[in-house]
């Protein structure tokens, strides 16, 4: 049972090992689809060794940018929103 795939969340990452060779989850398959973690070791694996992988932590890494950016945005609409309703309440 060479580079099995485990489906996990998130959230849950951090302490999953690979059934099969005991090692950190810390890459993604990108060919064996969304939720598909694997160890470094199940990536030279016969099963994996052709496909293209993602670092989980890269990955991570890409997604909270990309919140932190339309949060940032959020924050200043939301700010000039409340603003506008201060100056509009002493009008």
């Amino acid at each position: 049972m060479s580079g099995v795939v485990h489906e996990s969340k998130p959230e849950s990452l951090a302490s999953d090992l690979c059934l099969e060779h005991g090692c950190p989850l810390t890459l993604i398959c990108v060919n064996c689809g969304p939720g598909s973690y694997i160890c470094e070791l199940c990536a030279i694996s016969a099963q994996h060794k052709s496909h293209e992988t993602i670092a989980l932590r890269q990955e991570i890494e890409q997604i909270m940018e990309q919140f932190n950016s339309k949060f940032n945005v959020f924050e200043q609409r939301y700010t000039m929103l409340e603003e506008s309703k201060i100056c509009e309440y002493r009008n």
